[in-house]
């Protein structure tokens, strides 16, 4: 048997990964953030000049950024992907042509034109649950988290 045979569901799987990867950096992360919003991309806590690595402190804080995978977060390109209106999404989709609610209500029934509704909103709320809506700086939250940090330098003993 000749070496090509096994390669190519290899290369067939690996091209199909890359594809995958590829859509999804093309994506807009920010395209949930408003305008004058910013997303959090990371936090840092820098300590007497240095980076702070310490997971305990970082837990501190009440503003996380979204996860990433492989440097990718790829649960807020997910949320992105949901309709940020499904259900008047649909509407303008079924009255974009004038006789097509008619087609559809003569194929379907009346009913199950609002059954498709509901499971197209339903859809797009599953989408959204299984992403991560993308996280906005806060000026209180960031307020917050300072001071909660401060608490915490302040139990360990570090302001006396």
């Amino acid at each position: 048997m000749r070496k090509t045979a096994y390669l190519k569901p290899f290369v067939a799987k690996i091209s199909l990964i890359l594809l995958t990867a590829v859509l999804l950096v093309s994506c807009n992360a920010v395209k949930r953030v408003g305008e004058g919003e910013y997303l959090l991309t990371e936090n840092t806590i820098i300590q007497d000049g240095e980076e702070v690595s310490d997971p305990l402190i970082y837990s501190q804080l009440y503003q996380d950024p979204n996860v990433k995978i492989l440097g990718i977060p790829i649960r807020l390109h997910i949320y992105n992907l949901a309709k940020e209106y499904p259900d008047s999404a649909f509407t303008a989709w079924v009255n974009k042509k004038p006789k097509r609610k008619e087609r559809l209500i003569s194929f379907f029934s009346e009913k199950q034109l609002h059954r498709l509704r509901e499971s197209y909103v339903g859809i797009n709320n599953a989408i959204k649950e299984a992403g991560q809506p993308p996280t906005i700086i806060k000026e209180k939250l960031t307020k917050e988290s300072a001071e909660r940090l401060k608490a915490y330098y302040f139990n360990f003993g570090w302001f006396n």
